[in-house]
This record gives structure tokens, sequence and C-alpha cells, in this order.
């Protein structure tokens, strides 16, 4: 859900909120020409409203370099602090000891402070000095929906920065066969090569979200949502990588028709993790997890990915006709296990997880 101060800010009207309504009223059955619309003067507007967001968040954004021997990659990245620390995708400097970031033509010096492969987000530090850059806000991604209108701002090929313009299409927490870690969203943004971690702009020209994928011959570009961003910068930033919590229950999805609609079952409880010893059956039905009603195997991916080590986490199970009530404390994953999820989908079930694509490599 928004937070309250999105919730209660007085927002004035926008052209993004008029390119939603639109969407629903074509999608109603009518119809517009386009001197209907240019009459109105919607595209003009828009073409305003993206323009006002590029420049104002422009200085915040920057190529990123990265070379491993004889091998360039190019992406985008943003600042998110004023030591110089911006966030970028994986697939831009994987383990690379050679990084720099570009601002106005001039590029600095970076460092990798900390990368993540799974959730494809890495931090760099640039010795680039504060005048040079802008901090680009965070906005919250709980306000997005599908229809939501965004702007991505990045570097295409060896272009100048650009804008991109489109709508949020949807949540997914899997593509074809390929897991996320968590829900990212799926939009409809042109992402050419050389974009690969751009931020995904609100019109407050606020951060909700970082591009990391591209699919579907580049029709269908996903991003991480700034809520898991924000999750795993924070680590990054006192670790210098992600922790992730972990209890030792895989999940399955149970045939037929369950009881009040709930097809998530517990399949195994991995030896030696707080699962094992804490009351829960391998064949309890999954209830609820902090407190959040599961349905679907795939409701437990966020409150997998947003529990932090050190925290409790709250599970209800259906055992026959009786609720039950645990409480389990969160450890920190092995390296080694099956899949990572604090909760995971069954091992028959568990499929290679999304990894970075689309860098330009020039």
């Amino acid at each position: 859900m928004c937070s309250p101060g999105h919730q209660k800010r007085m927002i004035p009207p926008s052209p993004f909120r008029v390119v939603g309504r639109l969407v629903v009223f074509l999608l109603g059955g009518c119809l517009l020409t386009c001197h209907d619309l240019v009459g109105q003067g919607l595209f003009e507007s828009i073409e305003r409203e993206v323009n006002r967001i590029f420049l104002t968040a422009r200085e915040g954004v920057a190529r990123v370099w990265a070379r491993q021997g004889e091998l360039t990659t190019v992406g985008t990245g943003f600042f998110v602090a004023h030591d110089g620390s911006l966030l970028t995708a994986w697939g831009v400097v994987g383990s690379s000891r050679e990084v720099a970031v570009e601002i106005d033509g001039r590029r600095y010096a970076a460092q990798v402070v900390g990368g993540d492969r799974r959730s494809g987000v890495a931090l760099v530090r640039a010795a680039a000095p504060q005048s040079r850059y802008k901090i680009l806000a965070m906005g919250d991604s709980r306000c997005l929906q599908p229809g939501s209108p965004v702007v991505a701002v990045g570097y295409p090929l060896n272009l100048p920065a650009a804008p991109s313009f489109g709508l949020v299409a949807g949540m997914d927490t899997q593509f074809l066969n390929q897991f996320f870690p968590t829900t990212h969203l799926r939009t409809d943004v042109s992402v050419s090569p050389g974009q690969i971690g751009s931020p995904l702009l609100n019109d407050h020209c606020e951060v909700v979200g970082m591009v990391v994928m591209v699919a579907d011959n580049r029709r269908i570009t996903y991003a991480l949502p700034s809520q898991a961003l924000e999750r795993i910068r924070d680590d990054l930033v006192s670790y210098g990588r992600v922790r992730y919590g972990w209890v030792g229950v895989e999940v399955e999805e149970a045939p037929g028709e369950m009881v009040e609609g709930k097809f998530a079952r517990i399949s195994r409880l991995i030896p030696g993790t707080p699962a094992a010893s804490s009351g829960l059956q391998a064949g309890d039905i999954l209830y609820e997890l902090q407190g959040k009603p599961i349905h679907y195997p795939r409701d437990v991916v966020d409150p997998a990915f947003y529990a932090r080590v050190g925290q409790r986490l709250s599970v209800a199970v259906l055992r026959g006709e009786t609720l039950l009530r645990f409480s389990l404390p969160v450890v920190e994953r092995p390296i080694a296990s099956e899949n990572g999820l604090l909760v995971a989908p069954s091992k028959e079930r568990a499929s290679e997880e999304v990894r970075n694509v689309n860098v330009s490599r020039p």
C-alpha cells in the first residue's frame, strides 16, 4: 500500500494521470482520433511532463563502465548518497575490478562496494565531487498499479542520456519458467543496450524501480521495485553483500481444491534449520506469513525477500481443521541452499533465477 505521506499529499493534476484514465477509457470501448487528442493538447502535455522529469533527473544518472580483461560492459546507474554511491545492475559491473562512472562526458574512477547476483543489483562508489551529481530520491513503489505511467532515464548505446516513457503493465514473481527473488514491475518501457540499471521514475521524479531485465525481444522490461532496492542497498552498505533470511521450509502447490482456497502446502522441513524444531510438519497447509494471507506458493516470495536476519517470522498453518500459529527465528541463508528462499518452492518446481541481460559491450 502507499505510504501515509503519499496518501495525504495534495497532488496537482498531471498529464500522467490523464494517460491512466485514457487507457481505461479506450479499454471501455470508446475511441479517440489523433485529432481529438491533439486538440486536447494531451500529446503536448505528456511531452512537457516527460521532458520535465528527464531534465530534473538526468544530473543524478550516470553511465557506468566496467572492464574485465579485454571485455568492457556499459550500463546506467543513479546516485543514492552524497558519498558518490550509486546503484546499478549487477550485470553491468559483475566482479570487475576496473570500474568508472561517466558524468557529462567526464569519467571518474569508482569501486564496487558490493553486489548481489541474485537480485541483480550492485552498489558502486565514484570518486566524483558532489557538485557533479545530484541524489535521486526514492519513491514508494507500492503506490504503483497497472496503468501507472513511468519514465526511465538512461544511456542507450554510446549516446547521451535519454528518457523512455511507458506504463506499468503488471507485477510478476516469475517470467516463463524463471523465478524472481521478489515481485518485479513489468513495464512496456523501451530499453536499449546500455540502459540496464536505469532508474524508473514517477511524476514526482522519485525512483520507483530500476531496470534489471528485458524480455520477449525487448517488448517487456522488468524493474526491481524501489522498496526492494532500499532493502538491498541497506545490506550492501552494511555488509557488502545481501543477507537473505531463511527458516528452512519448502512449499509446494497442493493438488485439488484445499480448505478456504489455500493451495500452498509444506512439503519438507530442512534438517538443522529453525523450521525443523518449530513444531511445523510436512503436509501443513500454509495459511499466513507475517499476517499476510497465503494462497499459492508464489505468495511466499515477498515475505521471504523482505524478512531480515534476526527477526522472527510469524507462520500460521492449517493442520486438518485446526489453525496453528508459530514464531520462528530468521537466520542467514546458507550459501549452498537450493534456491535461498525463506520459504521455498519445492525442489521439483524450482527453476534457475533470472540473471541480468542486455548490457552493452562496445
